[in-house]
């Protein structure tokens, strides 16, 4: 999707959706509160290695309701990130092995809340 500060502008799908309502236009989370709440998160976690911010996205995503075959579309602010870690190698404890994993937080652009992933889907 596209959207600017009238709204969206232009929306591809690889499917066709039956638009069924339309909500009124509400305010979003910046991108340094939502960058906050990210960072909250990360700060309230003991956690070793270091984690890293690669890509941020402003985005909309489908919410599955309790109907399976509808959805929401809300707008999310979209956090790639990776965390690195070193560790000493199992073979030689000299020798410094450092792991990178990449993930993505997704921040409910309207209230704040994480959303969380299962199994990949929202």
């Amino acid at each position: 999707m596209t959207y600017g500060e009238e709204g969206i502008r232009a929306m591809t799908l690889p499917y066709a959706l039956d638009v069924t309502e339309v909500g009124a236009m509400q305010p979003v989370l910046t991108l340094d509160e939502a960058l906050q709440i990210v960072d909250d998160k990360y700060n309230s976690i003991i956690m070793e290695g270091n984690y890293k911010i690669d890509k941020i996205e402003m985005a909309y995503t489908p919410i599955q309701q309790q109907n399976v075959t509808e959805a929401k579309i809300i707008p999310v602010w979209r956090f790639q990130t990776n965390h690195t870690l070193q560790y000493s190698a199992k073979n030689d404890s000299n020798e410094i092995v450092e792991m990178t994993d990449t993930s993505y937080i997704l921040i409910n652009a309207l209230d704040g809340t994480e959303l969380l992933h299962s199994n990949g889907d929202i």
